[in-house]
């Protein structure tokens, strides 16, 4: 579908004609293409818009190649090694050209993502202090199950969906008691493999562990987790399987009014890699967000570099994905996201974080060296246990657990986990599971 917005940017008198210039804004299959119509003297019509400007430069550049290359010719003799060096020298001159104008192209692209970076500071201030600001249209809508599913941003490696009705009633009830005796205070990745606390993040959570085992008996936290890489493998085409994944994730942010100083919140985030860079195997690049209670006031979900506000509705769920799968380069900041401070009213979510490269024998917390060493460590404990010296257990206990804490690891959480502290701790425990006869790295 087609339509165009006309601007009158100039219009000046003639005895004769009345030449104008027109600004339109082409929408073409969802982007906007700015073009600009000139109408002259004799009713002659000059249209260029974005596409025209490329194709104008690049045929410019290409005939003052095409030019020096034909003189050169002109001017020698029709010799098979002139001719080589003239197209070898043709080739250079278009390869620099080109250089030379991708080098302009991408010192305009970092410029205006400089500005859209610092307009989305404000823009996220905005849309989370004002409790009627509306929500994003999306740019289109599909089903899926029968389910409503609006797709807000459509990029290779950026895709934000909100989809309807994702999970029931009885599901989120079923979450909410599995977490209940586990909740703790939430903490944010530290880049490390490792998790900490932060004032970033303000919110109560608690991991779920999926029994698969009692999925054909209609568990309904493994109905619901059946339904969340459903949905994944149909966004994305890696046929993603359960094993080896992340825990279900329950996070419940609690209001206190607008007095609060300090209210629950998750700052502006990434939950992969948003550099733009290749994706690293077994890291996360998809996420699903599930919303079982939504509070009275504040709790949306804004993605501040797309300009996409969500304001959630029970039961429904945001999907994104952060990888572009033709070309496996990561998302480049459009699917950092936030959740707006909680003010009255309490907002509960489920949230799976979907990996690519994990299975049952390469877990997820294998690719995180704090849990990895966490991981071993209660494995030579374990062995331990069966041994026949109860001062030489206690001991090594001992060790495991202070060398634990000095490692910088904090159970069931990781903080600060420092690769060469990890690499020592590691180290250490080969070398005590070795000697006690247990299970060695």
């Amino acid at each position: 579908m087609i339509g165009v917005h006309h601007n009158l940017c100039a219009l000046c008198k003639t005895t004769h004609i009345i030449p104008f210039i027109l600004e339109t804004g082409i929408y073409y299959n969802g982007h906007i293409i700015f073009a600009v119509v000139f109408i002259k003297e004799g009713i002659q019509v000059e249209h260029t818009d974005s596409k025209t400007i490329a194709n104008k430069s690049a045929s410019a550049l290409l005939d003052d190649c095409k030019s020096t290359a034909k003189r050169q010719l002109l001017s020698s003799n029709p010799d098979p090694t002139a001719a080589a060096s003239i197209l070898e020298e043709l080739t250079e001159c278009v390869q620099k050209g080109i250089a030379n104008e991708i080098e302009l192209a991408n010192e305009e692209v970092a410029f205006q993502a400089e500005i859209r970076k610092k307009m989305a500071d404000s823009w996220e201030n905005y849309t989370c202090a004002d409790a009627a600001v509306n929500a994003t249209k999306p740019k289109r809508d599909e089903t899926w199950r029968g389910k409503k599913v609006a797709v807000m941003i459509d990029r290779p490696a950026s895709k934000i969906h909100t989809i309807e009705n994702f999970l029931t009633e009885d599901e989120c009830k079923a979450v909410e008691a599995a977490a209940a005796p586990r909740l703790h205070d939430a903490t944010v990745a530290d880049g490390s493999g490792g998790s900490h606390l932060s004032e970033s993040r303000k919110a109560k959570q608690a991991a779920i562990k999926v029994h698969w085992e009692k999925e054909d008996d209609g568990d309904l936290i493994a109905r619901l987790s059946r339904r969340v890489y459903d949905y994944v493998n149909h966004v994305l085409p890696f046929e993603i399987k359960e094993n080896g994944q992340e825990d279900l994730m329950s996070i419940q942010y609690f209001g206190r009014g607008p007095d609060e100083e300090k209210p629950d919140r998750y700052m502006p985030h990434c939950d992969g890699e948003c550099t733009g860079l290749d994706f690293k195997p077994g890291n996360r690049m998809a996420t699903i967000v599930m919303y079982c209670d939504m509070p009275e006031v504040g709790g949306a979900t804004n993605f501040r570099n797309s300009g996409v506000h969500i304001k959630p509705k029970q039961y429904a769920a945001t999907f994104f994905s952060y990888i572009d799968p033709a070309t496996m380069k990561m998302d480049s900041g459009f699917t950092e996201h936030s959740g707006c401070p909680v003010v009255e009213g309490e907002k509960k979510i489920v949230t799976q974080w979907v990996r690519l490269g994990v299975d049952n024998a390469n877990p997820w917390n294998s690719f995180n060296t704090c849990e990895f060493v966490w991981y071993y460590l209660t494995l030579c404990v374990e062995y331990l246990l069966h041994k026949s010296h109860p001062f030489r257990l206690w001991t090594n206990i001992f060790l495991f657990y202070s060398g634990y804490q000095v490692f910088g690891c904090s159970k069931p959480i990781t903080i600060d986990c420092k690769f060469y502290l990890v690499w020592q701790a590691f180290f250490s425990v080969a070398i005590i599971c070795e000697n006690d006869g247990g299970t060695t790295l």
